[in-house]
């Protein structure tokens, strides 16, 4: 533990407790609002159940649910209320607001009942309940802020679940109960393409410790509630020069990058659908993974089976390198996940073995999936910042729109932070569609300045010449240098 820092109390979610900084401090009250199915008492149960495995008891005081839905309710996730309450380790309590008044006041049943088993925990879902005991918002402010220091002096922790209405404006009394907990979570849903339900969670508040701000998405699964913090990895402070070099394994490719990638640092490669961006990703990971160093394709384009067949279709058998454990592919659905989620999985993959190359296919989808251009600059900042903390060398894939004529690298202004970017394009010559691929930016080395062949076969990938006795290839429709333009 950093010196001067208060322990901190696990939440038992998991990620929660990285935006809590480890989690809360001993004795914080909290308070989780949201609207209707937002997950609200699935969080609260997960705390509580969590609080019970490392030994501390709890009481939950439901005001309007049944007991044995409370019971259903956990059971869906593989908690088992009822068992906890047969070995005195939990107490379920469905009361009305105004019995629970009574259950407090004057050291009543629920205190009681928290002595008996030890209880170090209270949830009280739905707090909304209690406004119906007061007239205003002044009286239940007052109202609420006696009950939470009641359960405090009798030595309780206090989460409370809140009900939110959609916003009508005004001051209302629910607006007041924001000022008493120590921690305050804000959780939210929308729907979107129709028919999926993306949940994010913001930590609004914290008295007495930091915590980590913004809405950071999650996911309730059979487990319980993950959520996927986007935490920023410190950056790496070491520089080597010279710079060493890493092969790409594609002949010719290495010339024009006089002696191969930048070890450690990412490359993008941008260029229309088509002009060999994905093959030349599987080339670079093979090369990683032939030399017995393990390998990562991080894909939402295809699915496992499409790329090994797409890779056999030039000779490049991926198999024996994934049956090896040298090659994984890990396949996203990205209409299935939010930006964060994306990004933690990846995070999550990477800590997973110590691999020292990976290809993201393609960094599109962290523009398809994000709601705003604010949160595209957020993810690609938190993405560059991820690459660059670990020790692995990086290929990023972008498919520009512009599959012929004048084109931008990318649009989600990626450029700054790759050391090498090469551009592919499919280029007419006399009614041939040809490829070729450019050095655009190679940081650190010099590099061949021209636009060169780019050949794929049945044998493979390879990089030739340059496209001698032609003008103006970079436009896709060179010119001869007689001036002949061929009919198009």
């Amino acid at each position: 533990m950093e010196a001067g820092r208060t322990k901190r109390q696990p939440t038992g979610i998991p990620g929660l407790d990285e935006l809590l900084i480890g989690g809360t401090v001993p004795g914080a009250s909290i308070m989780v609002e949201g609207l209707p199915g937002s997950g609200k008492s699935t969080m609260a149960m997960q705390i509580m159940y969590a609080g019970i495995e490392r030994g501390e008891p709890g009481i939950y005081v439901t005001l309007d649910e049944s007991g044995e839905r409370i019971y259903r309710d956990a059971q869906s996730y593989g908690w088992d209320f009822r068992k906890l309450e047969n070995e005195n380790k939990l107490r379920v309590i469905p009361t009305s607001p105004e019995g629970l008044v009574g259950q407090v006041q004057n050291g009543g049943p629920l205190i009681e009942a928290a002595r008996e088993i030890g209880a170090r925990l209270v949830v009280v879902d739905s707090v909304t309940m209690l406004e119906t005991l007061t007239t205003g918002p002044a009286e239940f402010r007052q109202f609420y802020s006696g009950l939470v220091r009641g359960l405090e002096a009798a030595d309780l922790r206090v989460l409370m679940v809140r009900d939110m209405e959609p916003q009508t404006g005004g001051i209302a009394a629910d607006f007041w109960s924001r000022y008493t907990p120590d921690v305050l979570v804000d959780l939210e849903m929308e729907t979107v393409h129709f028919r999926l339900s993306r949940r994010s969670m913001e930590v609004v508040k914290t008295r007495g410790q930091d915590h980590i701000g913004g809405k950071h998405a999650f996911r309730i699964t059979d487990n319980g509630m993950v959520v996927f913090p986007r935490i920023m990895p410190p950056p790496s402070e070491e520089v080597r020069y010279p710079t060493p070099h890493v092969p790409s394994g594609i002949p010719g490719l290495d010339e024009m990058l006089h002696g191969g990638f930048i070890l450690e640092q990412p490359v993008l490669v941008s260029g229309p659908t088509g002009s060999g961006k994905t093959l030349l990703s599987l080339y670079f990971l093979a090369e990683c993974a032939k030399r017995g160093e393990p390998a990562l394709l991080f894909t939402t384009e295809e699915t496992p089976a499409a790329t090994i067949a797409h890779a056999a279709s030039i000779g490049l058998d991926l198999r024996p390198l994934i049956d090896e454990g040298l090659l994984d592919i890990e396949y996203i659905v990205q209409t299935e996940l939010s930006i964060d989620e994306l990004l933690f999985r990846l995070r999550s993959r990477l800590a997973s073995k110590p691999y020292r190359r990976l290809a993201i296919d393609s960094v599109n989808s962290i523009a398809r999936m994000s709601p705003d251009a604010s949160f595209t600059h957020d993810a690609i900042m938190f993405l560059m910042g991820l690459l660059r903390s670990e020790e692995l060398t990086s290929i990023m894939t972008y498919e520009m729109r512009a599959v012929a004529g004048p084109f931008e690298v990318t649009r989600l202004k990626l450029s700054p932070f790759a050391d090498t970017i090469l551009v592919t394009r499919l280029i007419e010559i006399n009614g041939e569609v040809r490829k070729g691929v450019t050095v655009l930016k190679h940081r650190g080395g010099p590099h061949a300045t021209e636009i060169r062949e780019l050949i794929i076969s049945e044998q493979g990938l390879r990089v030739l010449g340059g496209f001698e006795g032609y003008q103006r290839v970079a436009t896709s429709f060179p010119e001869t240098d007689e001036g002949y333009q061929p009919d198009l």
